[in-house]
């Protein structure tokens, strides 16, 4: 567990199950830009959750003429400046009744319809895009197996397996459980099912009337997450960090979701209700609660815990005694006043363990230890004033620690442009935080973050820069530090192809009395896609980058689909040279897996990689997936939709 393995097939799949070539490419689209991003960035739940959202909205698309603007950004397909485009059309011209006619809105250029069509509909009938029905029922299997070379310290098989199950019953109940075994865990023993060691489940019931004003928006039993604000406080789900876009600087989303990931720790496990009261035109006020009881891993040492592992692994002796061996507590909420424009909300979360903190304490971590029971508060606002959204959220614990967090996003001569500024303080405690941070937590930095996006038609070019200044000592690097990057994308899509050139450039500079600045890291990164024809298409993708302009890391990859029997029988072939001799220029790239997932691949080193993937549909609603690499591993997987 390593490394990032997702599930985006759960979009792909849906979408090959009901679409045409053209719909399946515009949402793959979407996932390769993101999996793209996020490779190498170690967050394996990350595009398991993206692939869940669009997988719900391919069952039950949006209504674009219905949709508010809440539920709008929501989507996280549309920027801003797009969304009040929408609102303006609608409200002087009526329904839209087409995907041609959503062309003529202000924004909506024909690349970013044909994304969009998969998950939307313009009315009862008359459903664009993947030319299904809404379908307010829907069960899922999805399988997952494969065998790994053995290791003198298992304690168990060395195959993995994930059986996964989701279920939607009248648009309104929905229900799912995960179960997981990691290469080398054992199949018997207490509290292990002989199918895996982890289980996550839930249920939920959304959209129950209370009253002629009241309703239950949202209720889960089990596992799940929570987003509140900008994230200060608490948001374990999902949240791109990386280089930050115009639409992902502004953190959106329900404040709770079932959880459905195979990651074994960034959950809670209890109850959560978020209830909704509207005050009139245009006004709701939305209360979330939410409680949380479950073990966690740790090393216990009598009375206390040493360290919290977080990979999910219990498959040798020294690892086995860390299962579940610690109790958590989480309790916490959340009222937001929201308004047609503009959004106000109060969070609170409380937490703690019911053994007492016995890490190490070293310079790095001095100041975010705690012990017993502590907590966090945040006041969150955000608002759109024309063409301008403006959000902030400003955050204390219980030691009287702030954090704040503040941007503003407009369009300015076609422009899209985001601005942010952080500044949290060395001593501010926030476990379960998700704010914008170039760390491992929101503490110990002040800095700020520039991006910028101008669409062309089927072209857009984006770009932006941060700088992160670290007042106190962090893991590896003594005293004050700073950090920046900067980086430029330019990308166009045709009838023939895409393709997508991206440049970047990092640094850091340790100040004080051993003042040093790291080499100067340049990488330049792209990709060509071209569809030779119908059954065909060819991609190439590489990435070089140096250090200090003297040593060098490339990786270069080719991708080949053949389509044997129309979208039934599909071979992939994928091939990858690389030559990183240094640890510092090491790359990443990333390969399809089980079933159409992603998994990202280290390039360390020089070598060669390949493998090769066989999709077949079995059943009309059965996909099987085989896949052989040059690791050496065969892999199956097998998803059934039913109903």
């Amino acid at each position: 567990m390593g490394r990032i393995l997702c599930l985006i097939g759960f979009v792909l799949l849906s979408a090959q199950a009901w679409g045409q070539g053209k719909e399946i490419e515009a949402v793959r689209t979407i996932l390769e830009r993101t999996a793209e991003e996020l490779a190498g960035e170690e967050n394996e739940m990350a595009l398991e959750e993206i692939a869940a959202h669009f997988e719900k909205l391919l069952k039950n698309p949006m209504e674009i003429n219905r949709a508010k603007r809440e539920e709008l950004q929501q989507l996280g397909i549309l920027t801003d400046f797009q969304i009040e485009s929408l609102l303006e059309y609608r409200q002087r011209s009526g329904d839209i009744l087409s995907a041609t006619e959503l062309q003529l809105v202000n924004g909506f250029h024909k690349g970013i319809v044909e994304v969009l069509e998969p998950f939307i509909t313009f009315g009862q009938g008359n459903r664009k895009g993947t030319g299904s029905s809404n379908r307010s029922s829907s069960s899922v299997i999805l399988l997952k197996w494969w065998l790994e070379k053995g290791k003198e310290e298992y304690i168990g098989p060395p195959f993995y397996s994930q059986i996964k199950y989701t279920g939607t019953l009248a648009g309104k109940f929905t229900g799912g459980f995960t179960l997981e075994k990691d290469p080398g865990e054992r199949i018997t023993g207490k509290g292990i099912f002989p199918t895996g060691d982890f289980l996550s489940f839930h249920i939920g019931a959304q959209n129950l009337p209370l009253g002629r004003h009241t309703s239950i928006s949202n209720l889960i039993l089990g596992d799940y997450t929570v987003r509140l604000g900008q994230g200060l406080s608490v948001w374990n789900s999902f949240a791109l960090n990386g280089d930050i876009s115009t639409q992902s600087a502004f953190r959106r989303g329900n404040p709770t979701a079932p959880y459905t990931s195979s990651d074994e720790n960034r959950f809670f496990r209890g109850g959560t209700v978020t209830i909704n009261r509207n005050l009139g035109r245009f006004t709701d006020l939305e209360t979330t609660l939410f409680f949380s009881l479950k073990n966690v891993d740790a090393r216990i040492k009598g009375d206390t815990y040493t360290s919290l592992p977080s990979d999910g692994l219990h498959n040798t002796v020294t690892l086995l005694p860390t299962r579940k061996t610690l109790g958590e507590i989480v309790y916490g909420a959340s009222t937001s006043l929201k308004m047609e424009k503009t959004k106000i909300g109060i969070n609170y979360i409380g937490y703690g363990y019911n053994a007492h903190n016995g890490r190490k304490v070293q310079e790095y971590n001095r100041y975010q230890m705690y012990d017993g029971q502590h907590g966090n508060f945040s006041l969150d606002i955000s608002s759109v004033i024309g063409k301008v959204r403006i959000f902030a959220e400003t955050a204390l614990d219980y030691g009287g620690n702030f954090a704040i967090v503040c941007g503003v996003i407009s369009r300015i001569a076609g422009w899209e442009s985001a601005a942010t500024y952080r500044s949290y303080s060395k001593s501010y405690i926030a476990p379960y935080a998700g704010a914008i941070s170039t760390g491992t937590s929101c503490s110990n930095q002040e800095g700020f973050t520039l991006s910028f996006q101008k669409p062309a038609g089927n072209a857009r070019i984006t770009g932006g820069g941060t700088y992160t200044f670290y007042p106190h000592t962090r893991y590896g690097m003594e005293g004050p530090s700073s950090s920046y990057k900067l980086w430029w994308k330019g990308e166009s899509a045709t009838g023939f192809g895409n393709w997508d050139l991206k440049l970047y450039c990092k640094g850091e500079t340790v100040k004080g009395a051993d003042k040093s600045a790291s080499p100067l890291k340049l990488g330049l990164r792209g990709s060509f896609k071209a569809i030779l024809f119908h059954w065909l298409w060819m991609r190439l993708k590489g990435e070089t980058s140096t250090l200090g302009f003297a040593e060098s890391g490339t990786a270069l990859a080719i991708d080949t689909e053949l389509k044997i029997w129309k979208e039934n029988i599909k071979l992939l072939l994928h091939g990858a040279y690389f030559n990183c001799p240094n640890w510092d220029n090491r790359l990443y790239i990333y390969e399809y897996d089980l079933p159409s997932s992603y998994v990202s691949r280290l390039m360390y080193g020089k070598g060669f990689r390949w493998y090769a993937l066989l999709q077949c549909r079995i059943w009309k609603n059965t996909l099987l997936h085989l896949k052989a690499d040059s690791d050496p591993k065969v892999k199956l997987g097998l998803k059934m939709r039913f109903f």
